[in-house]
């Protein structure tokens, strides 16, 4: 057994983080076996009264971690590629794809949840969901009429740039404008000064600029790879699972992110 009060602070460290990392590392691998022991009902023949009895103190797993285990690999049974990685990445990323991913697709999520943090492969994800057929934008989903109860309502098609700079202009109005003061204001005639409108449009481009995401944008991107160009012209401003996003191709340059429909032309 090592000698801690022997080790500098720096062996001590090592120590641990080596430590933390096979327990990760095993954590994983158990997980993975797990469904093929409650299949097996194997925790019987070894006295464990439950799956769960058998998961918490063979590797400590909690009563959860059990579950989703064993409902992560059911999702994956005919996904072989996603599958296997299980003792790899472990349960938490593969939960996140489990419910999109299809036999035909298996190859493709497979390699992303390799190579993409957890941030930009649940961006990627809620991207693909948003085009699926049905799931498209949404007027209601966005609430613009948040004051209309006992009102007359009535619904407006509107495109995802109209709307956000409603939303900005109602933002920038005094504490308690709501939806009703917006419209009454704009039927007035009492639109915002060009310089107001361009300030307003600045605003606006501080959320990420990829359609459908609502995120903060704190990235610069180059839609002319930079690498290409040497060039800073044709900049937009993006989330940072989204940027990651950009430069996860072949390639390794954006061309996948130039398929996104962008929010500004």
């Amino acid at each position: 057994m090592s000698n801690f009060k022997k080790m500098g602070d720096r062996e001590l460290y090592d120590y641990c983080r080596e430590a933390g990392t096979n327990a990760h590392k095993y954590k994983r691998m158990l997980c993975a076996a797990i469904p093929e022991v409650f299949k097996r009902r194997l925790y019987r023949k070894y006295g464990f009264g439950s799956i769960h009895e058998f998961g918490a103190k063979v590797g400590g797993l909690s009563h959860n971690s059990v579950n989703e285990a064993i409902r992560v690999n059911e999702k994956l049974k005919d996904k072989p590629k996603l599958k296997e990685l299980i003792k790899d990445v472990g349960l938490s990323k593969l939960a996140r794809v489990a419910n999109i991913a299809t036999k035909e697709t298996d190859e493709k999520w497979a390699k992303d949840v390799i190579q993409l943090s957890k941030a930009a492969l649940e961006t990627k994800i809620q991207d693909e969901r948003r085009s699926l057929p049905g799931q498209g934008f949404k007027l209601e989903n966005h609430l613009i009429f948040d004051n209309m109860s006992s009102r007359e309502a009535f619904k407006v098609d509107l495109d995802p740039k109209t709307i956000q700079d409603l939303k900005i202009l109602k933002a920038n109005m005094k504490k308690g404008t709501t939806w009703n003061d917006v419209f009454k204001i704009l039927l007035k005639g009492k639109l915002p000064k060009k310089q107001r409108a361009r300030e307003l449009k600045v605003q606006a481009k501080k959320i990420c600029e990829i359609s459908g995401c609502n995120k903060p944008a704190v990235e610069i991107h180059h839609k002319n790879p930079w690498a290409k160009s040497k060039s800073h012209e044709n900049l937009m401003s993006v989330c940072q699972p989204h940027h990651e996003l950009a430069h996860q191709s072949d390639s390794m340059i954006d061309q996948k992110f130039r398929q996104y429909k962008l929010r500004f032309s």
